[in-house]
């Protein structure tokens, strides 16, 4: 079985000192390098929060030298406990333009066509949003988990969805069916495992395990693994400076899921063309 392995960053940066963002950003992007994984993340910018087009620049340049995937991570909270379908539009439109903007002003191909929902918001009328605005990788299902956005409002109810499940095709409507094989998005499903030295083994191992075992016992001929965290994952707990035993233990997981695992990093746009072919 080969084993593909996704490194998907979240552009929430909780910090409003830039030069701990900038610094944080770097970080992240000198493991990746050292690690082997470079030029195989995906990133999606929180840019109508962060404005990483003013802010960040030379990170941007960074990753799009690399060859990582930029795609656009947008909150919904702003909007309310239940979007509408023309807010929700023009909200991601802004970022997306600006994004897009960006990249075409640069001489960089501009197209941007992967997005993921803060906290992993799964709501119709975001869906048909980010369709009208022409995105068609998302990734917010998390098997198992059952949360709320930071409103306190309800964004997922994943309970029924099993883990080692591969990417799935899906319309705005039925984005829970990971049977389907056809619609407009393609679905990139995650683990999400906080790096925290407190946990009981550093990391939360168990995801990736089930994951493994789930994946074996199913019989796929190729398996996608995606983990989604944070930069902010990288400070101290009062997210005021870089947290490096952190940085430390990050590598050490990049190392082990290719070491003990036997993953190949991969970013979305090549998970995409090894499963499903264009």
């Amino acid at each position: 079985m080969e084993k593909l392995f996704l490194v998907t960053v979240d552009g929430d940066l909780h910090t409003a000192e830039l030069p701990l963002q900038r610094e944080s950003l770097q970080v992240l992007l000198d493991t990746f390098e050292k690690t082997g994984a470079a030029g195989h993340i995906t990133w999606f910018v929180n840019e109508n929060v962060h404005d990483f087009t003013r802010n960040h620049p030379d990170f941007l340049h960074q990753v799009i030298g690399r060859d990582d995937v930029l795609g656009v991570h947008d909150h919904y909270e702003p909007l309310g406990d239940i979007a509408e379908f023309g807010e929700a539009v023009e909200f991601s439109r802004r970022s997306k333009e600006r994004v897009e903007g960006w990249l075409a002003d640069n001489n960089y191909p501009s197209s941007v066509r992967c997005h993921r929902n803060g906290c992993l918001v799964q709501k119709p009328n975001i869906y048909r949003a980010l369709q009208e605005l022409g995105y068609t990788h998302v990734s917010e299902i998390v098997p198992g988990d059952v949360r709320k956005d930071h409103n306190r409002n309800p964004a997922l109810d994943n309970s029924d969805i099993p883990p080692g499940i591969n990417p799935y095709r899906h319309d705005y409507d039925n984005f829970l069916d990971y049977t389907s094989r056809l619609g407009h998005f393609i679905q990139f499903p995650a683990m999400e495992m906080f790096l925290n030295p407190c946990c009981e083994d550093g990391f939360r191992w168990e995801q990736m395990r089930r994951w493994d075992e789930a994946f074996a016992n199913s019989g796929v001929e190729t398996a996608c693994y995606l983990w989604l965290f944070h930069p902010y994952e990288v400070m101290d707990q009062q997210r005021t400076v870089m947290d490096w035993e952190i940085v430390g233990m990050l590598e050490e997981i990049l190392t082990s899921v290719q070491s003990d695992y036997a993953c190949k990093f991969v970013n979305i746009e090549e998970a995409h063309q090894a499963m499903v072919g264009g």
